[in-house]
Order: C-alpha cells, then sequence, then structure tokens
C-alpha cells in the first residue's frame, strides 16, 4: 500500500476519538480535565483587577464572633445589624446567604412562659412584658419585611428527607410548556425559611452542587432550578433582580422543528430590562470571577452593629452581602482561581456580571460550530503534513496550533465566547505524532537507501541533507559552477622510499584521516584519494552558494592542522610534511560517470584541470595554498595577496594566482610575511627592476623563512629580464611550460 495513504489513514483513525469525544458519543477524563485547566488558565490570564465598589461583604469574622458569640447568631441580633445597614448606612439591597428553616429557641424564656399564672401576670408588669414579649423569630421577621432583604434558601436531591420551610413564589410558571423549553437542574426537595420570615418576598437557592464539575471546582452556576411546575431563581439573581427593580422574561429563541435536535433546550437567556443575560442549555453561566479573592470590600459585622465603620460612604447605596471569613465558619469553594475561595465571593461575582450583562457565553450551537471545525482541521492536516518534511511538518503543526489559540482568545476576550481547546489541541498533537513517526520510519529507509547509493561518493552530512530527493535526481550528470580542491604532500616519494610499508600506510591513514574530517566539516565531498594526495569538491550533489568560501576556509583548517599533526609525526619518528593545496571555481561537469563495470560520483572539465595545476604550483611560489582569481572574487571574508598572473600548461587564458592572508581585519592578515610584496610585484609589471629587486630583497632579509621561494623566483625573472627585456607589449603574466 502506497506510505502516504497509510499516513491518511493512520492521522484518521488517531483523530477519531477526538471527534467522537466532540460529539459526545463517549466521555474521555483526560480530556475533559484538560479542557478544565484550559478554561481555568484562560479565565485567570484575563481576569480583571482591582475592587468593585457596588457590592460590599458584612463579614462575620473572627472579631464578630469574639464580641457576640458563635453562629448562628440570635436573630434579635441579627435584626439589629439589618436595621443599622439599612436605616444608618443606607445599603439599597442586603442578600442573606443563609437559611432560617427552624424556630430560633430560648428554654429560658419558653420555661418562663409555660409556669407562670394569671396572677403571677397581674401583680407582676416587668413578668408580664417579658411574657408576653415578641419571638426572635418576629423580630427578625419585622426587620426583614420592611427592608429590601434576599433570603436564601436550598434545593436538594435527598428524596429520603421532607421538605422544611416553605418556598418563594417562582419567577417562572409552566406557562406554555416553559419548562419543557430548558434542561436547568430539577430539585427533589428543599430547605425553606420560616413562613413568617419567607413571607411574600423574593428568595433564591443558594445550594450549588449543580454547579460543581466533575474535578470539585465551581466554574458554572445555575440561575434556574425546575421545583414542580415552577423555575425558581439562584441566589444572585434574586439579589440583582430586587437591586435591578425589574421583572425577568424569558428570552425562547424560535428554531423550527426540522432543525431542533432532541436534546435542544430553546430557553436561551433572561431579559433583565437592562440588558439580556445567554444560558447554556442547563440554564447555567459561567461564573466571570475575578484575579483573585478580595476583589469586593469586606467590613466586620460587629463595626456596623457598634456604627464604627470607617468610610461610612463605602455603603451608601449598595449591594451588602452576608457572609463569613472566620476559621471554622468559612465557606470555601474550589473555583479557577484557586482551591479556598469564599463562597460569598462567588455570589458577589455572579451578582457584579448580572449587572453587567457580561459573561463568557457556550451556546448549544457552539458544539456543533467545534466539531465542524475539527472535521476541517482534521482533513487539512491528514492530507497536506505527509507532503512537508519533518521541519516544515512542525512549523505548520505549530502554525495551526498558534492560529486557532489566537482565534480562541479573540473570540473569548472580545466577543465573551468560550470555543473548546483540548480536543483541537489534542488532535493536532497526535495527527502531528503519527507524521513524525512515519516521516522518521520512511526517512530511515530512504536514508539506507542513498547510504547505499552515496555512501561511496559523500559524506554522512551532506547525505543528511539529500533527504527527501531522489537517487535518480542526484545521481543525474549536470553543469553546475563549483568549487574543487588538490591537495599532495611535497616530496612524498623521498619519504615514501625511506619507511617500510606498515609505517607508510599508518602515515598516510594519520594524514589523510583529519584532512578528510576537515573537508567534511566544511560541506566538502572527497572526490578521491591518489596515494598521497587527495581530491574534493563542493557544491553538489547538494547545492552550496558558499562554496568556494567554504573550500577555502578548509584549505587554510588543513595547513593549520598539519603543524599539529607534525607535532605527533615527530613523537612516533615520521618525517615531518608539508603539503601544497590548489583550488579553482568555476563551471563543471557533475554527475555518476564510469562504465558498466564501476561508476563514480565525480566532477570533470577544465577548471577541475586548473585546479590540479594551482596544486603543483605552490612549491614553485613557496606558499601552502594558491587558488584562481574566480575563487578568490567568490570569497568576501578573506583577505587575498596576489603572486602573479600565469598561464598554464593546456590553458591559453591566463589567470591571475593569489594566497589567502587570513580573514579579514583579522590580526594575522594584517601581519603576514607577505606584507609588502605587493609593492615589489606593482614595480616589477613597471619593469622597474631595481626597484623591484630592492624590494625583493629588503622583504627576504625581514622574513628569509617565509619569503625566499617567492621572492628568489622574481629575482631570478628580474635577472633574466634585465639580459632578455620582455616585449613591447608585455603584459606581465609568466607562461609555465610543465604541470
Amino acid at each position: 500500500m502506497n506510505t502516504k495513504i497509510v499516513r491518511y489513514l493512520a492521522g484518521v483513525l488517531l483523530a477519531l476519538p477526538v471527534l467522537l469525544y466532540s460529539a459526545g458519543q463517549f466521555d474521555s477524563r483526560i480530556l475533559r480535565e484538560l479542557e478544565y485547566k484550559l478554561y481555568d488558565a484562560r479565565l485567570r490570564f484575563t481576569a480583571p483587577r482591582g475592587i468593585d465598589p457596588r457590592i460590599v461583604i458584612i463579614d462575620i469574622d473572627e472579631k464578630s464572633l469574639a464580641q457576640f458569640g458563635q453562629w448562628p447568631w440570635k436573630r434579635d441580633l441579627l435584626a439589629t445589624l439589618i436595621d443599622d445597614l439599612f436605616e444608618q448606612y443606607d445599603v439599597e439591597v442586603l442578600g442573606l446567604d443563609a437559611v432560617f428553616a427552624e424556630p430560633d429557641r430560648d428554654p429560658a424564656l419558653d420555661r418562663l412562659k409555660q409556669v407562670v399564672t394569671s396572677a403571677d401576670l397581674a401583680t407582676n408588669p416587668a413578668l408580664k412584658e417579658l411574657a408576653l414579649s415578641p419571638s426572635r423569630d418576629s423580630v427578625l421577621a419585622a426587620s426583614v419585611n420592611k427592608h429590601n432583604v434576599i433570603l436564601g434558601f436550598a434545593f436538594d436531591k435527598n428524596v429520603d428527607q421532607p421538605n422544611a420551610g416553605v418556598l418563594p413564589a417562582p419567577v417562572f410558571s409552566n406557562e406554555s410548556g416553559l419548562l419543557e423549553k430548558t434542561h436547568a437542574p430539577e430539585a427533589l426537595r428543599f430547605t425553606g425559611n420560616l413562613g413568617e420570615l419567607q413571607s411574600d418576598r423574593s428568595a433564591g437557592f443558594i445550594s450549588l452542587f449543580d454547579g460543581v464539575d466533575s474535578d470539585g471546582v465551581i466554574r458554572r452556576v445555575p440561575l434556574l432550578n425546575k421545583y414542580k411546575s415552577g423555575l425558581y431563581p439562584n441566589f444572585s439573581l434574586a439579589v440583582t433582580r430586587q437591586y435591578l427593580g425589574t421583572e425577568l422574561k424569558p428570552v425562547i429563541a424560535e428554531v423550527s422543528d426540522v432543525a431542533r435536535s432532541a436534546d435542544y433546550a430553546s430557553f436561551e437567556g433572561l431579559d433583565m430590562g437592562f440588558h439580556t443575560v445567554s444560558i447554556d442549555q442547563s440554564a447555567a453561566v459561567y461564573v466571570p470571577f475575578r484575579r483573585e479573592a478580595g476583589s469586593f470590600r469586606y467590613i466586620s459585622a460587629t463595626d456596623v452593629v457598634n456604627n464604627e465603620v470607617k468610610n461610612p460612604e463605602d455603603l451608601t447605596g449598595v449591594i451588602a452581602l452576608l457572609g463569613t471569613t472566620a476559621v471554622g465558619l468559612v465557606d470555601n469553594r474550589a473555583t479557577p482561581i484557586g482551591p479556598v475561595f469564599p463562597g460569598v465571593e462567588i455570589h458577589a461575582n455572579l451578582i457584579a456580571s448580572l449587572m453587567d450583562g457580561e459573561f463568557k457565553i457556550h451556546p448549544g450551537w457552539a458544539k456543533g460550530a467545534e466539531r465542524l471545525l475539527l472535521a476541517i482541521v482534521c482533513l487539512l492536516l491528514v492530507f497536506v503534513l505527509p507532503q512537508l518534511s519533518a521541519l516544515s511538518m512542525t512549523l505548520f503543526s505549530i502554525g495551526t496550533l498558534i492560529a486557532y489559540c489566537a482565534w480562541n482568545l479573540v473570540l473569548w476576550q472580545k466577543y465573551n465566547f468560550i470555543l473548546s481547546l483540548a480536543p483541537m489541541l489534542v488532535m493536532v498533537g497526535l495527527i502531528y505524532i503519527v507524521n513524525i513517526i512515519a516521516g522518521y520510519l520512511l526517512e530511515t529507509r530512504s536514508r539506507l537507501s542513498l547510504k547505499r547509493s552515496f555512501g561511496l561518493y559523500v559524506p554522512p552530512g551532506i547525505i543528511d541533507s539529500m533527504q527527501g530527493q531522489s537517487i535518480e535526481s542526484l545521481l543525474r550528470s549536470e553543469k553546475k559552477t563549483m568549487t574543487v580542491l588538490f591537495t599532495d604532500v611535497r616530496d612524498f616519494t623521498t619519504i615514501s622510499e625511506k619507511m617500510d610499508p606498515q609505517s607508510l600506510s599508518d602515515l598516510i591513514n594519520g594524514f589523510l584521516t583529519p584532512m578528510t574530517a576537515i573537508v567534511h566539516q566544511h560541506g566538502g565531498a572527497i572526490d578521491k584519494y591518489m596515494g598521497d594526495a587527495m581530491m574534493a569538491f563542493w557544491g553538489a550533489p547538494v547545492d552550496d552558494p558558499e562554496h568556494a568560501s567554504n573550500a577555502v576556509h578548509a584549505a587554510m583548517a588543513m595547513v593549520g592542522q598539519l603543524d599539529a599533526l607534525n607535532e605527533e609525526f615527530k613523537k612516533r619518528q615520521w618525517p615531518q610534511l608539508q603539503i601544497g593545496v590548489g583550488l579553482n571555481s568555476g563551471p563543471m561537469n557533475v554527475g555518476n560517470m564510469g562504465s558498466a563495470f564501476r561508476m563514480a560520483y565525480t566532477v570533470l572539465g577544465d577548471s577541475v584541470n586548473l585546479g590540479s595545476r594551482l596544486e603543483g604550483l605552490t612549491k614553485q611560489y613557496g606558499v601552502a595554498i594558491i587558488v584562481s582569481e574566480n575563487t578568490a572574487n567568490l570569497c568576501g571574508d578573506i583577505d587575498f595577496l596576489e603572486l602573479d598572473k600565469v598561464r598554464v600548461k593546456g590553458k591559453n587564458a591566463p589567470v591571475t594566482i593569489l594566497t589567502p592572508l587570513g580573514f579579514k581585519n583579522s590580526e594575522k592578515a594584517a601581519s603576514h610575511p607577505f606584507s609588502g610584496f605587493s609593492a615589489a610585484l606593482c614595480a616589477y609589471r613597471q619593469q622597474n627592476w631595481d626597484q623591484a629587486s630592492l624590494l625583493l630583497k629588503n622583504l627576504l632579509e625581514r622574513h628569509p623563512a617565509s619569503n625566499t621561494a617567492l621572492c628568489q623566483t622574481y629575482l631570478e625573472r628580474i635577472t633574466y629580464f634585465r639580459q632578455v627585456p620582455p616585449p613591447q607589449h608585455w603584459d606581465g603574466v609568466f607562461d609555465f611550460k610543465t604541470k
């Protein structure tokens, strides 16, 4: 089977579980919890900071417990607290995050009322006043009923316990089948407040068990709960509704019977008068937490009762919520902001957003959009990645994820739209991994094939860069501009005559091995070894725009390495070696050439022959490296010294030959022993023999070891030209008659 088809099928099979998860066909704890973590990270990253002054938490803290005793407090004390908040500090609405399901009992007073007689009441006015005093529940009820106080109640799904207290009226009854248009949580029992406290006022459920995700974290809170034939409001919704003074209206989506799915809930929002709040299929909203706990002002309850609030204006016209931070009483919940978060602040965050109408939304149709998007990206990756190299696959996959995450964040931040992240991240990762593994296996097979076909011609480093190209295209003969290098050991015949065969073999191996390593390090390929000589080239089979520079760098490194080699050879009592290196750049024929019996990947042409001729001239000029002007012109980072203009055997056109001094602007190039030769060469070409001789002799005196051959060559020519002057139109070119 075609390898690409295998990769297509593998990508689809790995992506299929993610697609089925997104379609709701099966559950994955890993994907679910990863989505939770990514949601929490986005929330923490974008959550606003600062204090919201519209909501104040009246805190039953350690200070309050120290003065008034353990919680729950006596209800007449709570009545005093409520009266002070409204009458002394002018709060607008007070939410009591508590349930008063049982009467407040005073055993001593109850016993007194049982034993006192009519005669006692008649003869003791104080006793009569005490016996006839209203209950604490009545005192609290009187305070609650004359102010804007919202009570809490609890829903439960435990049918083993009876209901307690009374419920307020539902915010929506089942008119026009409204309950069937939502999947709001359905309660089976309730714990309400005493009848005289509840009366006909509004209240909201404070139970949050339906908002806890599977990892125990509260991210969503239902705004409505079903109970029998009514829909009841969340505590935060009831407080906000009272504060805004508006009636809630359901927002029902108009969806045709054909388009509506079996699990679709058309009750999609709440019209709060000033704005509409979108709700999901479970009548829930995502709590838009602020960045940390403590994003609302806390005022100690004892400071309110004792009239010791430092900034009374902080309470004027606000929503006050009665909550607690005292150790042992604190109502802590796990939220995306942190594992310990005051429950009353969940209500505060929710109220703030209900007033502003700002919620992150994930409507019912969003899941369909996510599935479609996953399918499109899946097909894109499945069919595109097999066409790319490993690096391109990585960049394409990362680019896809970055684009999706950026778009996800834009939708989140600008439009408050929640688009899932985990399925896309996992799916892209799986498809990428399967293609990387398959690509690696295919590349390994291709690498082995290349090594079998090219291992005789080029070094492993070049083979690595040849991946993805067909062997036929690489072996095909072509004409390219390249650089060739020849190197040879001087006087090797004399050396070989003085050594036994094994030592000579060890010497050659010890010389050629590091020289070959240098060629490979600089991206060259060894063409062939010819005894002590070596031929290498740059620019094929893989294109190398810096072929000339890399070749000259290699030549200089080889000359530099020779000093270290000679130190090693000296220890082994081997002869000291000197080498000559010739380089030329130009058009060459390269390819797999030979016969039916043996083939070789090699270079041919006049440019190759010139490189060989230049290597032969190194001894004549007393330099280690000679390059042609073609090569020097392609090396922008190296300083060269012009040696001569010559016409080598077999070539009619003259060529300028140069030797590298070192890297440009380097200390080595500036202090080279050949410094000053250029002036002598200029005088020589102007046929100013006296000036040229003087400059050459001065150069020879300063650096006799380095300049002997070069200076002697030109001094001999000057002596000849004094006797046999050059022709009238002499161009300064010297003709070599031998190789």
